[in-house]
């Protein structure tokens, strides 16, 4: 069902297999991982790196990889450099069939 089409049935009640993400894809997509276990001087956890994130990344890795999604893991990345990763997997022409 398209976005238009939900957005229409604003007074009906939505059905879950309406939100459903198509999982039979060749290429479901890239999932992107920000993992962020460092910060800078002027931040509050500068000094205590978050112990854990690195294994969280690995699981997410491996679970999202499984279900057909390629990876692609950044760590420590600037407000900036978030921005133009988000912007290039947004408009690969990879992934206008997903």
């Amino acid at each position: 069902m398209s976005h238009t089409n939900l957005c229409s049935r604003t007074h009906q009640t939505i059905k879950p297999e309406d939100l459903k993400y198509p999982m039979d894809k060749t290429h479901m997509g890239y999932f992107l991982i920000f993992n962020q276990y460092e910060y800078g001087r002027n931040h509050d956890y500068y000094d205590s790196p978050r112990k854990g994130s690195i294994e969280d990344a690995n699981n997410l890795t491996h679970a999202m990889t499984h279900l057909g999604f390629q990876v692609k893991i950044y760590d420590n990345q600037k407000t900036h450099e978030i921005k133009a990763k988000i912007k290039k997997y947004t408009t690969s022409s990879v992934n206008l069939q997903v």
